[in-house]
């Protein structure tokens, strides 16, 4: 038979044993406030370091672009400037890696030509993915250009096909 003097001990046994756990359910939603809140300033941080990055992308291929265009003036179209711009293309890679090559270069000087605005292209860049000017420069006519810019700006970077 059991006394009340066993039953008191299995009692405060399992006092002790239970002071230290809490709800799970608590833990579950303070965990996925706090993981939710973490989460958002990773992926903000993360998204402006891609807008900073992506910016300065493409101002120094403008720039470069801008660079050759007015150093080489109208030799760029010759047959000599074409082999300056095809050695100037190999020492670039060499030095930095792909992404400077004859083509690449091409598209920097045609990207400078058709927004030859500094201040012009460095605000569309805070918006306009380097990918979105390569595009966006093969549009001859400038009103349909301007459309296809707008439409790029509001729907936040989709490109045109």
């Amino acid at each position: 038979m059991t006394n009340s003097n066993d039953i008191e001990n299995k009692m405060t046994t399992l006092e002790s044993k239970t002071k230290g756990i809490v709800d799970t359910r608590v833990i579950g939603t303070v965990s996925d406030h706090l993981y939710d809140g973490v989460t958002e300033i990773i992926d903000n941080a993360r998204m402006q370091v891609s807008i900073y990055v992506n910016a300065h992308a493409s101002m120094t291929f403008w720039k470069v672009g801008k660079y050759i265009i007015e150093d080489m003036d109208y030799q760029t179209y010759s047959a000599y400037g074409k082999r300056i711009l095809a050695t100037l293309s190999q020492r670039l890679t060499t030095r930095y890696g792909k992404g400077y090559t004859y083509s690449a270069l091409t598209r920097m000087m045609k990207v400078a030509r058709v927004y030859n605005d500094r201040e012009m292209f460095a605000m569309l860049s805070q918006t306009l993915s380097w990918s979105h000017f390569l595009e966006l420069v093969t549009i001859a006519d400038a009103s349909k250009r301007l459309f296809y810019q707008h439409f790029c700006q509001i729907n936040s970077g989709l490109l045109i096909s």
